[in-house]
């Protein structure tokens, strides 16, 4: 509990007032996270932390002046802890985090269906960065490693105001369009779809890929020590406040998840080429919230 007071308490206020989204994050690179590498290497390999989820989480490998590195670790910093969060998944897609108080709740904040017996699952931000296995760092070869590792963006339940609010009519349908200032969002790294198996101690993990197998209890520290602490599964996670527009039709709510995210990403590339606006600067998900579906 010490060790955590002291990452909340330490956390660099420039950091803190961009992700609570009062000054612009293009002005401020801030949330920014880095793969440590030899200091003989003369590199700095950082990146948006969103982006860290998938390119620097254990497992993953990447190519850097002609050499492979591979992900081994999460970063842990002596007198400081890991922040980490239970939260439950709806089927309205409404991501349920752990009160205070309460614990993670029973019924979901969006669509007030009974999410008892949904699995708690954890997440830990990695927000000191991340470590590779020194030992695996080799001469890169002409083919780009392969690393499929999936992120998701979820609503947090949570928003300043909504304001602005217009209908209109497409096709024969119409949309009610609103946007909302300072709603909070969590993006959530999956690995290859199940999480990763992490060390509590010395910040080693790995991709779940097949539960049974895949837990092992003997690993090495990132100094190549034996490290006798179990490893747990969770997943990788970043919280983070922005500015919303919220789009409201009957229908969508009835589509499944693949269908769902087919048209998401269809509107997302249509509304880039149209507004003229980096397709990587804008990202978007579903979820209910008192009967509706955006």
């Amino acid at each position: 509990v010490k060790y955590t007071i002291s990452t909340l308490k330490n956390k660099n206020l420039i950091q803190f007032i961009s992700q609570s989204n009062l000054i612009p994050k293009y002005g401020f690179p801030v949330d920014t996270v880095s793969l440590e590498t030899p200091i003989e290497d003369k590199l700095s390999l950082n990146r948006d932390l969103q982006m860290a989820l998938k390119e620097y989480a254990p497992g993953a490998e990447l190519v850097a002046n002609k050499k492979t590195y591979k992900s081994k670790y999460i970063k842990r910093v002596e007198g400081m802890e890991l922040l980490s969060y239970s939260f439950k998944i709806c089927d309205c897609n409404q991501i349920n985090k752990k009160n205070e108080k309460l614990g993670v709740p029973n019924k979901c904040i969006g669509c007030g269906k009974d999410i008892k017996d949904k699995e708690e699952l954890t997440y830990v931000i990695p927000q000191f960065g991340f470590v590779p296995d020194y030992k695996f760092t080799k001469k890169a070869g002409s083919k780009k490693p392969e690393n499929v590792y999936f992120t998701e963006k979820f609503f947090g339940g949570e928003m300043e105001s909504k304001e602005n609010s217009i209908n209109v009519n497409i096709g024969n349908r119409e949309y009610e369009i609103i946007s909302a200032k300072n709603a909070k969002m969590t993006v959530i790294g999956k690995g290859k779809g199940q999480g990763f198996f992490i060390c509590d101690k010395c910040g080693y993990g790995e991709p779940v890929v097949d539960f049974k197998k895949s837990k092992r209890l003997k690993h090495k520290n990132s100094k190549g020590f034996d490290c006798d602490n179990t490893l747990v599964k969770k997943y990788l996670g970043y919280d983070y406040e922005t500015d919303v527009t919220l789009i409201h039709t009957q229908g969508l709510q009835i589509l499944d998840k693949e269908e769902q995210l087919s048209v998401l990403y269809a509107f997302l590339n249509g509304m880039s080429e149209a507004l003229e606006i980096e397709r990587r600067d804008i990202d978007g998900t579903f979820f209910s919230e008192n009967n509706k579906s955006y």
